[in-house]
C-alpha cells in the first residue's frame, strides 16, 4: 500500500477516534460534505487540505506519519469488522491465516487449487486492511505483532469455537503426533486463576517452539493446534447426588 493511503487511513482512524465528522471535515475545507467523502474514498488528496484535517486532532503532517508506522509496527488485534471481513471470505481467510502464521503467498499457491487472479486481489485486500504490505512479486510483509491475538469471543475466535467442537475434538488422540491429557482436581478460583499464568507460560513457549521447525521443508510440517483449558466443571451426572443445602461452586 503506498504510504499516502495508509496516511489517510491512519487520518480517518484519528478522526473517529476524536468524534471529528465528516461534516466537521467539510466546514474546515469548506466543501461539501460528499466532496470530503470522495476525497477519501479517491485517496487523493493535497498536502495543504491534508495538514487543515490533521489541525482537527491537533497533529501535524509529521506526528500523522509518526503514528502511522508506529501502528504499522505495533498492530496486535484487528478491528471486529476486520475480523468479520476474514470469515465471510473462506478463500480470503484461507491465504491470511497462512500468511499471518508464516507462509509465503507462493507456497499458499503451490499448494491450494486457488483461482491466481482471485488469490492476488484476496492478496490486496489484506493490503489494504493493513494486515500485511504488498511488495513486488506477490511477496508479502506481515504488518503484525510477535504477540498479535485474535479477538476474546470475536468473530475469528467464534470461528476457531465451532470448528474446534465439530472437528479437533472429535478425535481419540491416538494418531501419530497427537496427545490429550485430561487431569481432575478440587480447586479453589484463587487457586485456578494462578494457575492460568503457568497455561499462558507454555502457550509462548509453545510460539517459539515454532522457530525450530524454520528450515524443515514445508512437506514434513503439518497444521497443527494446542488446545489449553480449564474451567470449574463438574459431571452433571454427579450433581444429582449432591445434597440439596450444599450450594453448587459457582461456573
Amino acid at each position: 500500500m503506498a504510504l499516502a493511503a495508509e496516511l489517510l487511513d491512519q487520518l480517518k482512524h484519528e478522526l473517529k477516534s476524536n468524534g471529528v465528522t465528516y461534516k466537521d471535515v467539510s466546514e474546515a475545507l469548506e466543501v461539501s460534505e460528499s466532496s470530503v467523502k470522495r476525497l477519501f474514498r479517491d485517496q487523493d488528496m493535497s498536502l495543504s487540505r491534508l495538514e487543515r484535517i490533521c489541525g482537527l486532532v491537533e497533529l501535524d503532517i509529521a506526528a500523522l506519519t509518526e503514528r502511522c508506522f508506529r501502528d504499522r509496527k505495533q498492530m496486535r488485534a484487528l478491528s471486529w469488522e476486520q475480523e468479520e471481513t476474514l470469515v465471510s471470505d473462506e478463500k480470503l481467510f484461507l491465504i491470511a491465516a497462512h500468511i499471518i502464521y508464516g507462509w509465503t503467498f507462493k507456497r499458499v499457491m503451490e499448494t491450494y487449487e486457488l483461482d491466481k487472479h482471485l488469490a492476488q486481489r484476496h492478496l490486496s485486500a489484506l493490503d489494504r486492511m493493513k494486515i500485511i504490505e504488498l511488495q513486488p512479486g506477490n511477496e508479502a510483509r506481515l504488518l503484525l505483532s510477535p504477540d498479535f491475538e485474535w479477538i476474546r469471543n470475536g468473530p475469528i475466535q467464534s470461528f476457531y469455537e465451532e470448528k474446534l467442537q465439530g472437528g479437533f475434538l472429535q478425535s481419540n488422540f491416538t494418531g501419530s503426533g497427537e496427545l490429550r491429557l485430561v487431569i481432575n482436581a478440587w480447586m479453589s478460583l484463587e487457586n485456578i486463576e494462578a494457575f492460568h499464568e503457568n497455561m499462558r507460560r507454555f502457550a509462548r513457549e509453545f510460539e517459539s517452539h515454532k522457530r525450530y521447525d524454520k528450515n524443515t521443508p514445508p512437506h514434513k510440517r503439518r497444521g497443527t493446534t494446542l488446545l489449553l483449558a480449564i474451567r470449574p466443571w463438574e459431571l452433571q451426572m454427579f450433581e444429582k447426588y449432591r445434597h440439596q443445602n450444599i450450594d453448587k461452586v459457582d461456573e
